[in-house]
C-alpha cells in the first residue's frame, strides 16, 4: 500500500520545515516531525484515524527521519496483516506488537 509524505499545511497556512503528513488514498493517517526540544535530532511518528490504536500509545520515537518512516511502515502494515489474520484491528500497538513477536516478526 502506497503511504506518501506531504508537508504539513496549518489552517493558518504556515509550513514548518521538518514536518510531514502520512497520506494514505488522500487522507492524513498519520505524521511525522521533528522535535526541537531536545539537544539532538529526535523525530516523533503518529498514527491517526484508519489504522490507528484505539487506546495506548499510537507512535514512536526515532533518531532519524528514515528510521521514523521506517516504524511507521512497520507499524501500518502490521495493522493490514493482523486485520487479515484475526478479522479485527488490534486494539493497541502493544496487542500488536505482540502478535507479530508471536508470528517471528513476520
Amino acid at each position: 500500500m502506497t503511504l506518501a509524505l506531504r508537508r504539513t499545511v496549518f489552517a493558518d497556512g504556515e509550513r514548518r520545515p521538518d514536518d510531514y503528513e502520512v497520506r494514505y488514498r488522500g487522507q492524513t493517517v498519520g505524521r511525522i516531525y521533528r522535535l526541537r526540544s531536545t539537544g539532538r535530532e529526535l523525530w516523533l511518528w503518529t498514527q491517526i484515524g484508519i489504522r490507528a490504536p484505539s487506546y495506548g500509545p499510537n507512535g514512536g520515537v526515532a533518531d532519524t527521519l528514515d528510521e521514523a518512516k521506517a516504524a511507521f511502515r512497520q507499524t501500518w502494515d502490521g495493522y493490514g496483516a493482523f486485520e487479515t489474520a484475526c478479522g479485527r484491528v488490534p486494539r493497541s500497538n502493544e496487542e500488536l506488537h505482540d502478535w507479530l513477536e508471536r508470528r517471528g516478526g513476520q
